[in-house]
Order: C-alpha cells, then sequence, then structure tokens
C-alpha cells in the first residue's frame, strides 16, 4: 500500500491476550493513537465468526508492525484484556474512525495564531 492507509482492513487474526493484537490480512498503514471500530464479528453473522466481545466497539491501537496493533480502551487508556473472551474464529473488519492523529502530523496544515480557525484544517489524500 506505499503510504496510504486502509480505511477499512480485513482481519486475519485476534489473540486472546493482555492486551488483545488484531493482525490485518493486508498493510494496514494505521498510526498508534488512531481509532478504530471493529465490526462484523460475533455468532449473529450468518457463519460464526466469534471474538463477540469486541464487535461494534471502537478502540485506541498501538501499532506493533505493518499488519497487527494492539487495542487499548478508547476512554480509560488501558490495554483490552481479551483472555476470556470468545474465540476468533474467522472473517471482521476494523474501520478507521480518526484520521488525522496531531498537529505535527504531515497531513494536517501548520496551525496559524492568525487564523486558528480554518473551514477545512485537514488534508486528506485520496
Amino acid at each position: 500500500m506505499s503510504g496510504n492507509t486502509a480505511y477499512r482492513a480485513d482481519i486475519s487474526g485476534v489473540t486472546l491476550a493482555k492486551p488483545c493484537v488484531i493482525t490485518t490480512a493486508a498493510v494496514h498503514g494505521y498510526q498508534t493513537n488512531q481509532v478504530v471500530t471493529l465490526s462484523d464479528l460475533g455468532n449473529e453473522m450468518p457463519t460464526a465468526r466469534g471474538a463477540t466481545q469486541l464487535n461494534d466497539r471502537r478502540f485506541r491501537i498501538l501499532v506493533v508492525d505493518t499488519t497487527s496493533f494492539q487495542l487499548w480502551d478508547v476512554v480509560t487508556g488501558e490495554e483490552i484484556d481479551s483472555t476470556n473472551y470468545e474465540a476468533w474464529v474467522s472473517g471482521g473488519n476494523v474501520n478507521l474512525q480518526t484520521r488525522v492523529l496531531a498537529l505535527n502530523n504531515p497531513q494536517q496544515r501548520p496551525y496559524s495564531e492568525t487564523s486558528p480557525y480554518d473551514s477545512n484544517p485537514y488534508l486528506y489524500e485520496a
């Protein structure tokens, strides 16, 4: 993917560990502290996919490598302990919620005291 970010990625693995680690099927391009939502998990799907406790929840991430990241609670900042969760079987999606992290992010225009409010302060790559 060379520099691009997958705003939606397929899940290829979920650990039962502390912290829980998600592995994506391809390079995700995410950055530590971004927020993601996991979807299409659980036993309500046409084919049971497991990991029901993670379905439709938001998490802050800590990137491990190009295809893996840890899950952290978006409010408390504590790592997600999935040791007693239902085992992941297959499938599921990661959906990126936050695209820009901080003022020093190269995708964001620099802050200016003369014009601190900009109608579109974020530059997204198409």
